[in-house]
């Protein structure tokens, strides 16, 4: 059996209808960066739910699990607790794409 590697199963995902704009969607976007996080602190999600009680933040591992997979129930509330658990933001640029020419009325 092939060796498929991270960028190969990208792009074979990309190629499916509808996974472009899914990925694209911006509780994606902010569910990787959470999760890349996580990881990069060495944390599991439990980790992050108990370091987070701590602190006085109540969270539950199938909380962080539904913000951490892009969920769009996830409330603001929530981001901005985990996002606080994680270590707080130094910054949050937000780049937009071209003019959303489908958008505009002629």
């Amino acid at each position: 059996m092939a060796k498929h590697t991270h960028e190969d199963v990208m792009a074979l995902l990309k190629s499916v209808p509808g996974v472009t704009e899914h990925l694209e969607k911006p509780s994606v976007i902010m569910a990787k960066k959470l999760a890349k996080r996580r990881i990069e602190l060495g944390w599991t999600q439990t980790k992050l739910v108990e370091l987070a009680k701590e602190q006085g933040i109540v969270l539950t591992q199938a909380t962080v699990s539904k913000a951490e997979s892009g969920h769009e129930g996830v409330t603001q509330g929530t981001l901005d607790k985990i996002v606080l658990a994680l270590g707080g933001l130094q910054d949050m640029e937000v780049n937009f794409k071209e003019h959303p020419k489908s958008l505009v009325k002629a």
